[in-house]
């Protein structure tokens, strides 16, 4: 599992409740929840704030002592975005929605959908990088007879139809819900087409979610154009190619590649107001980012963290283990980095007592509700990058 350690976790993009911050391996921490947001500021929308929440895991950590040691990562390097590139090699990219940066990308949109890249840099540091300003789209064929004034009239149908209309939510978008209609030149892929090229229309939608509703209005025949009484029905192409996706091919990102963000190009979010548990967050305008091919130099591998879990549980005989019957009684966790030859880390935690284990950190707890709380704050602290 790429990106552990890094998102609050996986599921639908949009605001959600932020996570505290990563403290020292001896420092109590609280209130985990589940999902991802956006980092938080003076000038920021409430929804991207932290919000105290119930339940704290203070004194479920004893004292570490020698264990614990080696669970954080390296300490990040004095970066100044005006002065110095950031380049790590990516993980993992998805999406949020949020209020826009206008200090980064200037619009009058509400709500605009930022690209969340995850990753690793050559010093170990983890890495999250919120870029704006990408904008969904897709394409559609060109009738033939067209010209440009009936690409506003498309655009202004598409505006008012009731699928887009009721795309935009209740708080509105603050902008149309289709941007722009344009004429670009592509070739289609279906048949041999001899390197010619002809025209369509790019689509280009405010929201991710309001590409299938654009798609079904030009499909089913509803938009009446130029006085047409049978409804205008046009061939739709890419629009079900994900937003991420489009990002990556856009911008020629491929699994893993290494990321640049030149100097002067990024804002660095401070640590006291970092929306994930990554040591270094940045704001970024999609276009200013420089993806380089694996090739030479840029075919290396970070130094990546590696978690190896192994799960002990108090099975009854004959029946698989259930949480609710069935206690975790030991959970066994070796933490390696990529191109080193010794473990960062090897833990045992038990419930009750265990002899020492040479060369193992063994930390042994009452009960299993104290263990679990403690094998989470390894996985917060020492921040892997694949759990498996």
């Amino acid at each position: 599992m790429s990106g552990a350690g890094k998102r609050m976790a996986s599921g639908p993009p949009g605001p959600s409740p932020p996570l505290t911050k990563r403290g020292p391996a001896n420092e109590a921490f609280d209130d985990l929840i589940d999902e991802d947001d956006m980092f938080n500021d003076d000038d920021m929308p409430e929804e991207y704030m932290p919000d105290a929440e119930e339940g704290s895991l203070a004194g479920a950590e004893p004292d570490l002592c020698e264990a614990g040691r080696n669970w954080l990562r390296p300490p990040v390097n004095n970066l100044q975005p005006g002065c110095d590139a950031l380049v790590f090699q990516q993980l993992e990219v998805d999406y949020t929605v949020g209020r826009p940066r206008t200090d980064v990308w200037p619009t009058q949109a509400k709500q605009v959908p930022v690209v969340r890249m995850y990753g690793v840099n050559d010093a170990g540091n983890s890495v999250c990088v919120f870029v704006h300003g990408f904008e969904p789209y897709f394409f559609c064929e060109c009738p033939s007879h067209w010209v440009p004034e009936h690409y506003e009239e498309l655009l202004q149908a598409l505006r008012t139809h009731p699928r887009l209309m009721e795309g935009r939510g209740k708080g509105g978008l603050g902008v149309p819900p289709v941007t722009r209609v344009e004429a670009v030149q592509r070739a289609d892929l279906w048949t041999y087409q001899g390197g010619r090229q002809k025209t369509y229309l790019r689509i280009t939608v405010a929201m991710p979610n309001l590409v299938p509703a654009a798609k079904g209005a030009l499909e089913d025949g509803s938009l009446r154009i130029g006085g047409d009484p049978q409804g205008l029905r046009l061939q739709t192409f890419e629009a079900n190619v994900i937003y991420a996706l489009r990002f990556m091919v856009d911008t020629g990102m491929g699994g893993g590649s290494w990321v640049e963000l030149p100097a002067g190009s990024w804002r660095r979010v401070p640590q006291d107001q970092a929306a994930t548990y990554c040591q270094i967050e940045a704001h970024v305008k999609w276009d200013r980012i420089i993806v380089h091919p694996a090739e030479g130099e840029w075919s290396r591998i970070a130094p990546l963290r590696i978690l190896s879990v192994d799960i002990e549980c108090a099975g009854r005989k004959g029946h698989f283990p259930e949480a609710s019957l069935d206690p975790v009684i030991q959970i066994a966790s070796l933490v390696t980095a990529l191109g080193q030859d010794k473990p960062l880390v090897r833990n045992i935690l038990t419930l009750g007592t265990c002899a020492a284990i040479p060369g193992a950190e063994v930390m042994s707890f009452d009960n299993e509700r104290d263990l679990l709380r403690r094998w989470t704050a390894l996985v917060l602290e020492t921040d892997p990058d694949v759990i498996i």
